[in-house]
């Protein structure tokens, strides 16, 4: 075609549909989405530049960016990703659009939970959950290449969880696989379905982790969603670990990993490296499992990925008591850092596993008065949850100490 605004946004959209369609099958940090979603950007420029209607093609600008931002997101650059999610809010409030704002709130969402920004990342998802309209937004799956109700309410379980809420965290979780499941679009099941595996393997839930990983599993196989595919069987592979079968899990949990990792994705192997490193401590490798705690350790410096920092420390303190017992005072050391971070996080679960562990270190060193005050205060905050693994753990400690 001639080298015309016409050719130009010919191009623009057909790269836009090819874009959504990577994504899918080989990942959002796959280097072909990168070079995809950069063409992409440069044709927007070309189009603001020379279009009459500068604001129109600026329009255009957003969904480029957020398959960006998802690109260098994916990869754990949360700077590029930061940066280039400040453009978008740029030119929303330019824009003057309401759905443009929607998806300005939409895209840094998963960013900052993986951030630890739980507070931030509540209030982006929250707003744009509210200004999602199915009927109205549906059609925007062609560009994003998911639901956008789907993809809130996934992550909003998360940081619902994280926050102290996991009640409702399960409750969004089940209304994003139900919305996935009504509009039958596999792409958005699938990641509602992994999503929710990865909640369940937070929430210490053996069953729920399993039966879930397989469903994403099934669905991934067949339509060739290789990053979630990855992330599915990882998780599926825990699953199994937890129920005993140490040597089986472990190598499916590795074989997972293979595949995450050759998508191009380094988001969220801290999170995994960090349970890894527990199930490799049940199996009495502990050498193994803090050398896994060291490597996520290095890729949270690097990326500043600290959705699972408090974990990180907490189980440290875990597998020094394994590996050595006289190591009781850096294991209360790794338990007081957890709990400090998971304060300035306010991630409530997490501040109660770490009060947990290190009660039940105190108890065990005569200190039961101070291991008693310092557990019931963060065990009395929670208004729900009280069957979950958690609550019930430091419930049954409560009654050990009263």
């Amino acid at each position: 075609m001639p080298d015309t605004l016409e050719r130009d946004q010919t191009e623009l959209g057909l790269i836009m549909a090819l874009g959504a369609q990577l994504v899918a099958t080989r990942g959002y940090s796959s280097a072909d989405v990168e070079q995809t979603y950069t063409r992409a950007r440069q044709l927007c420029k070309v189009l603001i530049e020379q279009s009459d209607d500068a604001r129109q093609a600026a329009s255009q600008m957003i969904p480029v960016l957020i398959g960006l931002g998802a690109f260098y997101g994916h990869q754990a650059r949360y700077q590029t990703a930061c940066d280039i999610y400040d453009q978008i809010f740029a030119l929303a409030r330019s824009s003057g659009d309401p759905e443009a704002m929607m998806l300005a709130d939409w895209g840094p969402g998963y960013l900052l939970v993986h951030m630890g920004e739980f507070l931030s990342a509540r209030s982006h998802l929250e707003k744009a959950l509210e200004a999602y309209e199915p009927q109205k937004h549906q059609r925007l799956i062609t560009v994003f290449t998911l639901d956008m109700g789907v993809s809130c309410l996934s992550w909003l379980s998360w940081v619902l969880f994280f926050l102290g809420y996991p009640d409702q965290a399960l409750q969004r979780s089940g209304e994003a696989i139900a919305l996935a499941r009504q509009i039958s679009h596999p792409f958005s099941f699938a990641v509602a379905l992994a999503v929710a595996t990865t909640l369940h393997v937070y929430a210490l839930d053996v069953e729920g982790t399993r039966e879930l990983a397989e469903e994403a599993i099934e669905i991934c196989r067949q339509k060739g969603f290789t990053f979630w595919f990855g992330v599915a069987s990882a998780f599926r592979g825990l699953a199994l670990a937890w129920r005993g079968e140490y040597h089986g899990g472990i190598s499916l949990m590795r074989e997972g990993e293979r595949v995450w990792r050759a998508s191009g994705a380094v988001i969220g192997l801290p999170e995994y490296l960090i349970v890894l490193a527990e199930v490799l401590g049940y199996a009495g490798h502990v050498e193994k499992g803090l050398g896994a705690l060291e490597e996520a350790f290095e890729m949270l410096n690097k990326s500043g990925e600290t959705m699972y920092l408090a974990e990180l420390h907490r189980i440290k303190g875990d597998l020094l008591l394994k590996h050595l017992n006289e190591n009781q005072a850096e294991a209360e050391a790794c338990y007081r850092e957890a709990i400090e971070i998971a304060r300035m996080q306010e991630a409530k679960t997490l501040e109660l596993r770490a009060t947990t562990s290190l009660s039940s270190l105190l108890s065990k060193q005569g200190r039961r008065d101070e291991a008693r005050k310092i557990l019931v205060e963060i065990y009395r905050w929670f208004t729900e949850g009280f069957q979950t693994q958690d609550y019930k753990s430091a419930s049954s400690l409560l009654k050990e100490l009263s």
